[in-house]
């Protein structure tokens, strides 16, 4: 059961309670509103961020089997050496951009340097070679997976945030003002009726 506010039952009291009751409304709804927004934004980029991840799982387990294959007619050794030669090196800028008034990163890749070269084609072997060649476009989507997920939490956690005082307002602020509004209505008209009662009472003693 909603319980009452408890204040004056006067006409005064009667008036605040309903201009706050209207705000509380109002802002229940556009609060809502944003909510449903929110949500809408966040399954946008979680299902961004699920086919990133897929892809990038997939580009892991090509190269994962290129390793294999190349092990395979290679020594371990010389596949380590030749890996090892990837020295790359990369600068990624953060700046941050709004969504519905948060405060979001975005990361962009600003300078990397060249891959260095196998020193003898000999030691070279075309599935390392491949595995070289996908490294920088597996390297962006691993950016990128990290700018949508980082999103997705700030959404979601303003969704959890905007839903807490959604159901406040929904469940106790505006319940709570209604029982009070009309409990103090109440009074008020078992105070007009009683001022009535007493004023009849005089004229007819008058009379």
């Amino acid at each position: 059961m909603t319980r009452r506010l408890n204040v004056n039952p006067t006409r005064m009291v009667l008036n605040d309670l309903q201009k706050r009751r209207d705000i509380a409304k109002q802002g229940h709804k556009l609060l809502k509103e944003k909510q449903d927004s929110l949500i809408r934004q966040f399954m946008e980029y979680y299902d961004d961020a699920q086919n990133m991840r897929r892809e990038i799982e997939t580009d892991f387990a090509l190269m994962s089997q290129d390793y294999v294959y190349a092990s395979l007619e290679m020594d371990e050794e010389i596949i380590k050496e030749n890996l090892q030669e990837v020295n790359e090196s990369l600068q990624v800028e953060m700046r941050n951009e709004m969504v519905f008034g948060m405060s979001v990163p975005k990361f962009e890749i600003i300078s990397e340097s060249t891959p260095t070269q196998s020193s003898s084609i000999f030691k070279s072997h075309h599935r390392i070679d491949k595995m070289k060649q996908s490294h920088p476009k597996v390297r962006e989507r691993l950016i990128a997976l990290a700018e949508l997920e980082k999103t997705c939490f700030i959404l979601a956690n303003e969704i959890r945030t905007t839903r807490r005082r959604v159901n406040s307002l929904e469940h106790r602020t505006i319940p709570q003002l209604d029982v009070t509004i009309t409990y103090i209505r109440l009074r008020i008209d078992d105070q007009a009726r009683s001022q009535q009662a007493r004023v009849m009472k005089v004229t007819d003693k008058v009379k």
